[in-house]
């Protein structure tokens, strides 16, 4: 559609903005709009050399993960509607860089796959076509098939002091329908069928063939098609049979139903065999495939399907390393008219992959980069290597333009597929042959300038991949081939010793807090949660509002030595991908959550891994915001509960449970220490009956006293927590006492044990756990002291919040009051101190 640019004062808002962008798109289609790249400049009173420069600089920037560096440029884009302002750097996940931002009909930024996401904006430049453009996108299940629908927003784009703003106005028209297709497969009428057979070689990158072949004329024929009509209502038209994949029992299967509902780019599919999804299963002569959404069990994909009046073209490739040599995979497109349906099979056929042997050929030459570097643990560092290419051309007797690298597909040939690794390399296995990242291998080569300069090259890790030690070599080659002679560079890697961190000397805890945030497993990796910490108090402490996050390395190992640096996530916020022991991980189903923080606002970003966590699953994790500058650290504890529904619980009530680790507390039969508590108190604020008791939920509290995370086995004494109070997993090294509530008992009562440990006379531990019905919360606030401990209360805070309570020496609660007036002869405690009632 066209595009209106007009462009108003520069520099000065006047409630109008300069630009304006309106595109119209088909639904589920995305379209690209431009304006002029100097007219921008203009507006920012800068040329359009300089504006380019500084644009191309901030993005290569933040692509390259450097956010100190995109900090650097001058250059901020906001995201204006009805509710305010959004400033780039706290946006979270976006689809992308340049720009890109997932948002509300509305215009509010939002992750993509969060319930309301429905259109996107992404921006770029083509210098030497003098355009800045913006492609808008959208989900087509945000709009009325029937209605169609609009979005709009302003984009307030700030740099060299001058803030220039774009109107964005998305239009979606309806989608078209065509009426009476059968979508029940048992009502279908196959009339006809088409092959298309095409012959790749097993592949480890995404390269595609495209294929471009008329359609039997017996297709119009018998659907009763004009060809004018289906080359216009193609992708209205054409279906698949439609899938279970799940391998819950009585589920994996043909649903019976046809759907039209594309999975791969443009008008498209992705075919996993139905066989199964094993290599083990798909190892048989023609698996039939079926529509999937694009996943590690894919086998193919057909995308780009289009059909001209003339031609039915697409194209077809593979999922890297899914398919078998000398094997088939095919599935089925039908085109629709009504109940009848024209099988258009695609069988792709896997040849056997071409080989060149070394064996008889002549090694002429020779040259040895070593490489001495430590075992990366996350991320993908790279280490530069240069390769001579003199001593290559002479020795081969070729010019360096003809210089290119095959790598070993095994021990007597060569690898002859394409890429599989950024910039035209490849993933290696520790063996030194070619793999790829799908399944794990640790290293890759690649060339970080691009395939032009042969010279420069980097050898990588898939970082947590290499289970290696110190003194471990890894040798990769790299053939450079004239004829029956070859010239072999060996890059050879030694595990080295791990080079001290310094400068770290003197980083010191100023101070301590907790966040907690539940999340959804999903199907798409949303910024399902954000957080705001208490950043006056941040800034504060640390001396700075420019602090770094860290991550722990080791499980529990706190010395600043080790911490893990900052990578980054889907987004501009930096931050971690979590294993599940706590330490910084990759992105992957082996790992729990992603966390970023944006410095600048003290925004807590969190992330979900699909189908990687089971509902009621929880991590309590360590960080460090620092400030480098100064060393002050502050030490984050972030509590992560997957949950089915999110809550938003009410703290009603609270009270106070003392448990002193004495022969007065300790049931010898059972070997726990207990309090007994009948629950009264909150069944009362919570206005519940006696015989609801045991429908209430127990959620932990921890350290915070804000009720978290929900536990469903707080009644079976295995909620275990560490000796800062906080709630750890039950096989946690620094698990130190189990709690529970104990229904059964004769009496009911609170339990506590030491199942790892010996309680000793000097303990003191504090935690708390919440009891939940319908939202609202009462909050029990735990003391455990040590018989010591106990014995100097006098000497012990207990806590501020315990002034309401009276209890005996048993700990159990006897007034709600602080006085002791009236009640019978003895000691109590009241305000954390004893109290003689004569």
């Amino acid at each position: 559609m066209s595009l209106l640019a007009t462009m108003l004062v520069a520099g000065t808002l006047t409630g109008h903005a300069q630009f304006t962008v309106n595109t119209t798109a088909k639904y589920g289609a995305t379209n690209t709009e431009s304006v002029k790249l100097s007219d921008v400049a203009t507006a920012f009173g800068v040329t359009a050399e300089q504006f380019a420069t500084d644009y191309t600089a901030w993005v290569e920037a933040a692509k390259a993960e450097n956010k100190e560096a995109a900090d650097a440029f001058p250059m901020v884009v906001e995201i204006t509607n009805d509710n305010g302002t959004y400033p780039n750097d706290e946006l979270g996940y976006t689809a992308g860089f340049n720009g890109t931002y997932w948002m509300t009909t509305d215009g509010t930024p939002i992750a993509w796959g969060v319930e309301g996401f429905a259109w996107f904006i992404e921006h770029g430049i083509d210098a030497d076509e003098d355009v800045l453009y913006f492609t808008i996108g959208h989900n087509s299940a945000a709009f009325d098939e029937t209605t169609g629908g609009m979005a709009a927003v302003t984009l307030n784009w700030k740099y060299s002091g001058k803030t220039v703003t774009f109107a964005v106005k998305l239009t979606v028209e309806p989608k078209p329908v065509v009426e009476g297709i059968e979508t029940e497969w048992a009502n279908v009428n196959v009339v006809g069928t088409q092959e298309f057979l095409v012959a790749q070689q097993p592949d480890a990158s995404w390269k595609s063939t495209t294929v471009s072949e008329a359609l039997n004329e017996e297709l119009f024929t018998k659907l009763g098609l004009d060809k004018d009509v289906l080359a216009d209502e193609l992708e209205l038209r054409l279906y698949v049979r439609e899938f279970n994949f799940s391998t819950d029992e009585g589920t994996y299967g043909w649903t019976g139903l046809l759907n039209n509902n594309f999975t791969a780019n443009g008008v498209g599919f992705w075919f996993g065999a139905t066989t199964g999804t094993t290599d083990e299963d798909i190892d048989t002569e023609y698996p039939e495939c079926a529509s999937r959404g694009y996943s590690a069990n894919c086998n193919f994909f057909v995308e780009g399907i289009e059909y001209d009046g003339e031609t039915f073209n697409f194209s077809i490739g593979q999922y890297p390393g899914r398919c078998k040599e000398n094997k088939d995979y095919y599935a089925s497109l039908y085109v629709m008219n009504g109940n009848k349906a024209y099988e258009l099979k695609i069988t792709l056929h896997i040849d056997e992959q071409e080989v060149i042997e070394f064996g008889d050929m002549t090694q002429v030459g020779q040259q040895t980069i070593d490489l001495v570097g430590e075992v990366a643990k996350s991320g993908y560092p790279q280490m530069i290597f240069t390769v001579d290419l003199d001593d290559i051309a002479t020795t081969l007797g070729i010019d360096q333009s003809e210089i290119d690298y095959h790598v070993l597909a095994d021990e007597t040939s060569l690898y002859t597929g394409g890429p599989t690794a950024d910039n035209d390399g490849w993933y290696m296995t520790r063996e030194g042959y070619v793999g790829s990242w799908g399944a794990g291998d640790p290293f890759f080569i690649l060339y970080p300038n691009g395939k032009s300069d042969k010279t420069t090259l980097a050898l990588g890790q898939y970082g947590g991949q290499l289970d290696a030690e110190v003194g471990d070599k890894f040798t990769f080659k790299l053939f450079v081939l004239n004829e029956a002679e070859y010239y072999l560079v060996n890059v050879v890697f030694t595990v080295g010793e791990k080079e001290p961190v310094t400068g770290r000397e003197n980083w010191k805890v100023v101070d301590k807090q907790e966040y907690s945030a539940q999340l959804i497993s999903s199907e798409g990796y949303d910024q399902t949660e954000k957080t705001q910490m208490e950043q006056e108090r941040i800034v504060s402490v640390l001396g700075t509002d420019t602090y770094k996050m860290f991550a722990l390395t080791e499980p529990g190992n706190l010395d600043p030595g080790t911490f893990a640096e900052p990578g980054s996530l889907s987004g501009p916020p930096v931050g971690f991908w979590m294993s599940k022991d706590g330490i910084d991980g990759l992105w992957n189903q082996n790992n729990s959550y992603g966390v970023g923080v944006t410095a600048s606002t003290g925004v807590l970003s969190w992330w979900s891994i699909p189908d990687a966590n089971a509902v009621g699953e929880t991590y309590h994790d360590t960080f460090f915001l620092v400030n480098e500058s100064n060393g002050n650290m502050v030490q984050l504890t972030l509590h992560v509960s997957y949950v089915d529904v999110k809550t938003s619980l009410e703290t009603v009530g609270e009270e106070d449970v003392i448990i002193v680790l004495n022969d007065d507390f300790y049931d010898d039969g059972e070997g726990y220490y207990y309090v007994t508590n009948d629950l009264s108190g909150a069944l009362e604020v919570l206005e519940m009956d006696e015989s609801e008791v045991e429908s209430g939920e127990w959620y932990v509290a921890g350290t915070t006293g804000v009720p978290t995370v929900k536990v469903d086995d707080f009644n079976s004494i295995e909620v275990m927590f560490n000796a800062e109070g906080r709630n750890v997993r039950a096989d946690a090294d620094d698990a130190v006492f189990g709690l529970g509530y104990d229904y059964a008992a004769n009496t009911p009562r609170f339990v506590l044990e030491f199942p790892e440990v010996e309680p000793t006379a000097d303990m003191y531990f504090k935690t708390a756990a919440a009891y939940v019905y319908e939202g609202k919360a009462y909050v029990f606030n735990f003391y455990i002291y040590g018989e010591d401990t106990y014995t100097g209360i006098n000497n012990v805070n207990v806590a501020n919040n315990v002034s309401n309570m009276v209890y005996d020496l048993s700990g159990r609660v006897v007034r709600r009051d602080a006085t002791v007036e009236g009640l019978s002869r003895g000691v109590y405690i009241t305000n954390g101190k004893k109290v003689l009632v004569k």
